[in-house]
């Protein structure tokens, strides 16, 4: 009974609009102003339903936030309703990580090309942004740190400024092992490099080591009379 009255109370409601936008018409008319019955939309109609638009968006906005702040504590924003609610309250958040994460990997796939080009920097401020948004590159920003490090050191070497480069050389080394092959290859340069400016013994430090690779730079820096 009650949902019946509810329905006629409407029906009611929307001829009462009805008919008094009829007597605004006629009122119109009788007054002398021109009516547009054209069910073609002009500029006037389009401004006045942007502006309509644009105002219900607002509104629909204001309403959400309202909701949201005073009413954040009830269930269906922050408590699932339902135990598979506990998933899918959650999976536009996890959507979003993934998406995040893709990105992320995409754009530690270009820095692993830009540190092959030897462009150090670019590729260590690549990872500093990816480590802004995801763990990926928090856990590489230290191996490209070092090769930032290490292209110091070659720019030392150029210079000839041998000292400062190995000391570089050391300090890329001690943050990643992995460049030991790299740093033993510029040590090997430089010790030539030395031999060749002092034209006679030199005291060297370096850190070859005992494999075959470090033994032969070994005897060959030792035979350009640098004592190591």
């Amino acid at each position: 009974m009650i949902t019946l009255f509810i329905i006629l109370i409407l029906i009611f409601i929307s001829i009462a609009i009805w008919q008094m936008i009829k007597i605004f018409d006629l009122t119109r008319a009788l007054k002398g102003e021109e009516i547009d019955d054209s069910q073609v939309a002009n500029d006037k109609d389009n401004r006045i339903n942007a502006r309509l638009m644009l105002g219900f968006l607002g509104f629909i906005y204001l309403i959400t936030i309202i909701c949201v702040v005073k009413y954040g504590h009830f269930p269906l924003i922050t408590d699932a309703a339902s135990e598979h609610g506990v998933k899918n309250d959650t999976l536009i958040l996890e959507t979003l990580n993934r998406r995040i994460e893709q990105i992320a990997q995409l754009w530690m796939v270009e820095a692993e090309k830009t540190l092959k080009d030897s462009k150090y920097i670019e590729a260590y401020s690549l990872v500093k942004y990816v480590a802004e948004i995801s763990i990926q590159g928090k856990k590489e920003l230290r191996r490209f740190k070092s090769w930032v490090i290490l292209g110091e050191g070659k720019k030392y070497q150029t210079a000839g400024f041998v000292g400062k480069a190995m000391k570089k050389y050391a300090e890329a080394l001690k943050m990643n092992p992995d460049l030991i092959h790299e740093v033993k290859a510029l040590q090997y340069k430089a010790g030539i490099q030395m031999a060749r400016l002092a034209n006679g013994s030199v005291d060297l430090i370096t850190s070859l080591g005992k494999d075959n690779y470090g033994e032969k730079c070994y005897e060959r820096l030792t035979k350009l009379g640098l004592n190591l």
